[in-house]
Order: C-alpha cells, then structure tokens, then sequence
C-alpha cells in the first residue's frame, strides 16, 4: 500500500436483473450491499466496488488496482465447480459470477493481498481449493442436531455461537472460545478445501470459518460482520485486520 493515502479495498459485486415490477425488467445491474462499504469505510479503508466482468483479464487487473480484497455473498455457487449435479434445493446461481470471484481470489492470493470472504465468498474459498458444499443444509442429514442458519427476522440479529479453533489465525484475532454470530445461509461447507483449516464451527457442527496455513491473508467466515461491525467488535475486527494488513 502506499502510505501517503487510505488502502484502497475492492469489495466483489453481483449482478441484480430487475424484476417485473422494476423500471426495466430484465435489465441486468451491478450492486454491492451497503454494509460492506459501511464495513470498509469506518475502519478507515476507501471502498472500491469491483463490479462483475466476463474478461477474467479485467478481473486480474481489478486485483492489481486495489490492496485488499473482500469477497461478499450473494447467490448459490454452481454446483458444477464440484463436480455435482444440481439437487431440488440449490438456490439460484450466476456461472460467471463463480469465475469471476475465483479469478479475484486467485490473483489477491498469488499477489499477497488481503483476502475477507464473507457467506458464499467462504464457499467460494472452499470450492477453489477443491472443496464441496451442502447445497442445502437439510442435506446435511443432521436431524434434531440442526440449528437455524437463516435469520428469521432480521440479519442483524445475533442468531447462534460459534466456536473457535484456538490453534488458527482466526483465534488470534478473536480470542475467544465462542462468539455469538449473525447467519443466513442455507449451502454449507461439506468436504473441506485442499490446505484448509476450519477456524470455527456452529453448534451442530457446520463449518462457520477457513484459514489456510499457506495463505496466511485469507480469512474467510460463513456469518455476515458487515450486518453487525457496528454491534460486535469481534465483527469489526475482522475488518479492521483486513485494512491493518491492506
């Protein structure tokens, strides 16, 4: 980063199509949920969106123009980058996106730049390094065992525990046992990515948080910090880390 100004921290964007009630519908746009500039913004970074291109060549320019990167949520990732079928209970999903965001991971990673990845930026993650996912948590076959993961009201609210490895780069930011978190996920990591180390799982054995010994930069969390920095400072500090290593 060069010290004369703030990091400059490029969030992933999705693509929204209007609906029929929209202005255009069909129209195709490139959004980013405001928490995530919010996220960036108080903990002193410069907020970039990096809005979604088919040219992965753009994608790895894109990298290379910020100093840290945070992969954000958004639809299902194709099950098709794990080698599955979909299943009756996928989500919706964006193939291009999927390149995209595994082009951005793959150039923050080979330029040493700061990595936070956020509900499908984890499975984003996990999937590039050869992981699976649950497409469904109700695949997961853990009966009564199964906690909710989805928000029932609002995102905001802290909705389980989650435990911490205290043997992972994770712990030392956080340093505690368990930490009460958002949620709002129903895809999960079912077999963990080539070099991973789960850093955190919920009650019913979900896997909530990656690090990977290789990439000490990358940190990557099934919950949502940017819904709750405001309210926990064990959210915030995961920004707050990302920006101190920008």
């Amino acid at each position: 980063m060069n010290m004369k100004r703030k990091p400059i921290i490029g969030i992933s964007g999705g693509v929204r199509f209007d609906k029929g009630n929209d202005p255009f519908p069909g129209y195709p746009r490139s959004y980013v949920n405001e928490d995530y500039v919010k996220g960036v913004e108080v903990n002193g970074g410069i907020p970039f969106i990096i809005p979604v291109t088919k040219d992965l060549e753009i994608a790895k320019a894109q990298v290379a123009a910020v100093d840290a990167i945070v992969l954000s949520g958004g639809d299902d990732v194709d099950p098709a980058n794990y080698n599955e079928e979909p299943l009756a209970k996928i989500g919706s999903t964006y193939y291009e996106r999927d390149l995209f965001d595994y082009t951005l991971l793959e150039e923050a990673l080979r330029q040493d730049k700061p990595v936070l990845a956020i509900c499908r930026g984890l499975q984003i993650v996990n999937t590039y390094f050869n992981g699976t996912l649950y497409q469904d948590l109700s695949y997961a076959n853990l009966g009564d065992k199964l906690i909710k993961h989805m928000a029932p009201n609002n995102i905001s609210d802290f909705s389980h525990h989650v435990s911490i490895n205290d043997k992972t780069e994770l712990y030392k930011l956080i340093p505690q046992k368990k930490v009460r978190v958002n949620s709002l996920h129903h895809q999960a990591v079912k077999k963990v990515g080539e070099g991973l180390t789960v850093a955190a799982t919920s009650e019913d054995g979900i896997v909530e948080a990656l690090v990977s010994e290789k990439y000490p930069k990358l940190i990557a969390v099934q919950w949502h910090p940017e819904k709750i920095f405001n309210s926990s400072k064990y959210a915030n500090i995961l920004f707050e880390n990302l920006i101190k290593q920008a």
